[in-house]
């Protein structure tokens, strides 16, 4: 479904189908949230497992909170003799990639991963039976 969005989407530039597009997308996107919740097997499990992807799951909210951020400071402040990467899409992705983990792992550790650790006390100490 979603191949077939992306060539109708691509295909067709009068846009004659393109009320097709929108549908194919969101259904094939249930199935995937569906089969996500149901869990993956085999290959798909193992590589759903890899550290690294884990470890961009656990920060994945700072990464679509930053990844703007970060676009913008570096099209203002990255400094004259740089700007050719930010020319060359490959090399912008990167450039823009490598920069939104940094900030998304430091403010997991330093802002969100705290605050998890203090909610998650101040909800066992509510829990907690008082003594009579």
């Amino acid at each position: 479904m979603l191949l077939l969005a992306a060539i109708l989407r691509n295909g067709d530039p009068a846009q004659l189908k393109s009320a097709l597009v929108e549908p194919l997308e969101a259904g094939g996107f249930v199935i995937l949230v569906a089969r996500t919740a149901s869990g993956f097997g085999g290959y798909i499990a193992r590589f759903l497992t890899l550290p690294g992807l884990v470890y961009a799951g656990r920060i994945s909210y700072g990464l679509y909170i930053y990844h703007i951020l970060v676009a913008m400071l570096f099209q203002r402040w990255l400094p004259m003799p740089m700007r050719f990467l930010l020319a060359v899409p490959s090399s912008r992705l990167m450039v823009f990639g490598m920069a939104t983990l940094a900030v998304a792992a430091v403010s997991w550790h330093l802002l969100e991963q705290p605050i998890n650790l203090f909610r998650s006390k101040s909800t066992r100490d509510a829990l907690a039976p008082t003594p009579a």
